[in-house]
Formats: structure tokens, C-alpha cells, sequence
């Protein structure tokens, strides 16, 4: 289907002020109440809508595989919204991703080596203040990662693929630690285990989700 020149600038307009809202969030480090509730609904959404993705309770980095690459720096678009990732400290980033309603969630971010390839490991952020401790209490944060194929002209990512790992776990019960919550897989074993697990699986083609592009937008002026 082929888009007029109005449709292509909603388009970049829209993008703009995606980018603009995920840069704005990136400086002011604070969430409101309505942000926060935005935040939730966002984040609930992107656990109905990205089945395909493996949970885990421990990070996939360790000092000794943490790397820095600045070509992650910057926002990236598609159909869905908007990723901007911004320098935090001297080998860890800020991820903010807002989707195409404006909602907003942050995440802390690390790149892993692995075998010679790139692991992205995103967590959400703290929990805000403003947010009631006791509803606090009964969430616990798990890490998702993803294989990084490219981050150029576009940053372009594959999960570890649910549907293979739950097929894996069947047939090799043993392979790694894991729990089953509400029919999903939660891999519990510790960051070593889960290095060396992945590094194993890290080229095979079944066992990562078909890679999503993600296209660099060009750098926008910070005030």
C-alpha cells in the first residue's frame, strides 16, 4: 500500500515527538503519578503482546562480559513506538521506550559479550516513589534479553524464542534452572549458568525469534 506525502509527515511528525518525549523522560528522571500509571498500563501491555520473550531472574552480564558500544546510543522507531537509549555510568545505559500513544516505561540496560556475540539485557527501573509500597511488594523485576545484530542504520534485535525454549526444556529438563509462572517459563539460574547456556544456543537459528528492525532516527536538538 503506498503512503502520500501526508501520510509520511503524520509519520515523522509523530516520531518526533515520540523521540522529544523519550528524551525529555531520559533528562528529567522522575515519573509524575499520571506517568506512573501510564507506565504500568505499558508495561502490562508489553507482557500480553511479547509472548515470544524469555524472562529471567538474573541478569546475563557479569563484570567480565560487560562491554560499551556507542553506536547504541541514540532512538530508534517502529510500528510500535520509539527506543532511546542514553549513557548511564561508565558501561550501562538508560533505556526509555514510549510507544505511539506517548506511554512511557524506562528500563536499565547492559551489552554482554557471549560467545562473540552481543547480548542486550533490559530491567525495568526502580520503582517510583510515588507508587504505593505495598503494590510494590507482590511485583518482582525479571531481566529480558536479546541477541544485537546490527546497530547502525538500524538497531535490529532477536529474542530468545518461548515457544523452542519451553520445546528445549521438555526434552532436556536438566539443561538450566527455570520455574513455570501463569504457563510462562522464568529462567532461575544464576548469571554463570545462564552465560553459558545461552553462549550454546547463541548461533542457532531455532532458537531465537525472527530479528525486528529498528530504525535510527536522526539526533534531535536538546535544549
Amino acid at each position: 500500500m503506498m503512503i502520500g506525502n501526508h501520510g509520511i509527515g503524520q509519520t515523522r511528525h509523530r516520531a518526533v515527538r515520540v523521540q522529544a518525549v523519550a528524551m525529555q523522560h531520559c533528562r528529567a528522571k522522575q515519573v509524575s503519578f499520571s506517568t506512573l500509571v501510564m507506565l504500568l498500563w505499558a508495561m502490562a501491555m508489553t507482557a500480553l503482546l511479547s509472548g515470544c520473550l524469555t524472562r529471567s531472574i538474573h541478569p546475563i552480564y557479569s563484570d567480565d562480559t560487560l562491554v560499551f558500544d556507542e553506536r547504541l546510543i541514540g532512538s530508534f522507531e517502529d510500528d510500535e513506538g520509539i527506543w532511546t537509549f542514553s549513557r548511564d555510568g561508565s558501561d550501562s545505559y538508560t533505556a526509555v521506550h514510549v510507544d505511539e500513544n506517548g506511554l512511557v516505561g524506562e528500563f536499565e540496560a547492559h551489552l554482554a559479550e557471549i560467545n562473540d556475540a552481543l547480548i542486550l539485557d533490559l530491567y525495568p527501573a526502580e520503582w517510583p516513589d510515588e507508587a504505593s509500597e505495598m503494590l510494590g511488594n507482590f511485583l518482582i523485576r525479571v531481566h529480558w534479553f536479546f541477541r544485537v545484530d546490527a546497530m547502525d542504520d538500524a538497531l535490529t534485535l532477536a529474542a530468545m524464542d518461548s515457544d523452542w525454549l519451553e520445546d528445549h526444556l521438555k526434552a532436556f529438563p536438566e539443561t538450566i534452572g527455570y520455574t513455570v509462572v501463569d504457563d510462562t517459563v522464568v529462567l532461575t539460574a544464576e548469571t554463570e549458568r545462564l552465560q553459558a547456556f545461552v553462549g550454546a544456543h547463541v548461533r542457532n537459528a531455532d532458537a531465537w525469534s525472527d530479528p525486528e528492525d529498528y530504525e535510527r532516527l536522526p539526533a534531535t536538538e536538546r535544549n
